[in-house]
């Protein structure tokens, strides 16, 4: 198992992050057209509704796929856990509660780039990493 690279994480990550965005700006537009919300509240809407949309798609597909997101079919990696069983849902939900945090991937830059490591945050709280898929 090759662990994938960074800039392939980054991939899978936005491209996961892509269907909750638009769905936070469309109830940010309707909000805005129909009711009478200030400006912050409505950010701060679209920001709960992005977050709560990305972690419940991400860690079902994640789930349920047996450690494909849609991001993660698209970057060609997988989620898998170290001990080579299934990955739990409580690893999965984890996994994207922190991702979920637009802050989250920097500080994991960071954080591998200072460690010198393959493994981001999730990772080592959940026994799990993401690897390149074999084609």
């Amino acid at each position: 198992m090759k662990i994938a690279r960074f800039e392939k994480r980054i991939l899978a990550y936005w491209i996961d992050m892509i269907l909750p965005i638009v769905f936070s700006v469309g109830t940010i537009v309707v909000l805005a057209i129909f009711a009478d919300i200030a400006w912050y509240f409505l950010a701060l809407i679209g920001i709960g509704v992005q977050f709560f949309l990305y972690v419940i798609i991400t860690s079902l597909s994640l789930y349920f796929s047996n450690g494909n997101s849609i991001g993660n079919k698209a970057a060609k990696i997988r989620t898998v856990s170290e001990n080579k069983k299934a990955l739990r849902f409580r690893d999965c939900f984890v996994r994207t509660i922190c991702l979920g945090f637009w802050i989250y991937p920097i500080i994991n830059a960071i954080f591998m780039l200072v460690l010198h490591t393959e493994k981001t945050g999730p990772d080592i709280m959940t026994k799990s990493t993401n690897v390149e898929k074999n084609n």
